[in-house]
């Protein structure tokens, strides 16, 4: 997503978020909240917006890191 907050047209079209742009400026809360009252499919990633009930993942690295050690302690 650049800075114009184009979003591809089209009723297949999935976005995944991640709500801080290059310029280094957040994405506006406006905006998000239009696409959720169209319909939009998205998701964040690592911020979460529990107001607009937009699906999210945020990394965990603590348990990433200690599955990760499990996983190499068991090879």
């Amino acid at each position: 997503m650049d800075d114009e907050f184009e979003m591809p047209q089209g009723d297949d079209v999935g976005i995944i978020l991640h709500p801080h742009l290059k310029s280094g400026n957040e994405m506006p809360l406006d905006l998000l909240r239009k696409w959720k009252e169209e319909g939009k499919r998205m998701v964040t990633v690592h911020f979460y917006y529990p107001h607009l009930h937009i699906p999210y993942v945020i990394v965990d690295n603590f348990v990433g890191g200690y599955l990760a050690t499990e996983h190499l302690i068991r090879s």
